[in-house]
């Protein structure tokens, strides 16, 4: 047992460090297409997402799913437009094109689909206008009271996803190709139905022990 927890831990430590390395290593290179990074948290409630993107693709209508560099499509012209807008101009635009992107967005919590919340938004300046700009949405998504796992993924269209978990020791963490999902992350101190059914099943046999128990007393008192 002690073999197999180490063994995972070690795997997600690696796995953490291939991400970094992946995230330093392609934030040096212009115009070529790079995950996004979303950042999870279970706070009560409400699931909170962090979410570093390189927004102007998506706004561009550029599909990213097999695209190495923006240059390559035919969004080319309304990338550099869109990266050449200040922060206040592109705010707007991505919050008038947020009911879009949100669609995009999977979010389940078994067959519930969820809606992420914009609550906020950070758009660097526009700077050297050959590298890519990476924004920070912050999003709320209500959780319903009888979530106990969440999925998360989007579109093939959006490119490659990482997910992250915060506050959590050996969190989830995982690289996902364009349209893939994350496996059951499970929601901290949520009831375990396992564990209930397990409970289930020995509050049963103590039951029919302590009823089988009264029986052979009652009989005991019968004989003469």
């Amino acid at each position: 047992m002690k073999r197999a927890l180490s063994g995972l831990f070690r795997s997600r430590v690696a796995l953490a460090a291939l991400l970094s390395t992946l995230l330093a290593v392609t934030n040096l290179r212009a115009h070529e297409v790079q995950p996004a990074v979303m950042d999870i948290e279970f706070q009560g409630n409400t699931l909170q997402i962090h979410l570093d993107w390189m927004l102007e693709a998506p706004l561009a209508g550029i599909d990213l799913e097999g695209l190495a560099n923006t240059n390559a499509s035919e969004g080319e012209e309304d990338y550099l437009r869109l990266r050449n807008l200040p922060p206040a101009e592109m705010d707007a635009a991505t919050r008038a094109a947020w009911p879009g992107l949100a669609d995009k967005i999977s979010i389940m919590a078994g067959d519930d689909r969820l809606t992420p919340e914009l609550t906020r938004l950070d758009i660097p300046g526009v700077g050297n206008v050959e590298l890519a700009r990476l924004s920070t949405l912050t999003l709320a998504v209500p959780l319903p009271a009888s979530a106990r796992a969440i999925t998360i993924g989007w579109t093939p269209d959006l490119g490659a996803l990482i997910v992250r978990q915060r506050s959590v020791e050996n969190g989830y963490a995982a690289f996902l190709a364009p349209g893939q999902s994350t496996a059951q992350i499970p929601r901290p101190g949520g009831t375990n139905l396992i564990l209930l059914a397990g409970i289930a099943v020995v509050l049963l046999g103590v039951a029919l022990f302590l009823a089988r128990l009264a029986k052979a007393r009652r009989r005991s008192r019968a004989r003469p």
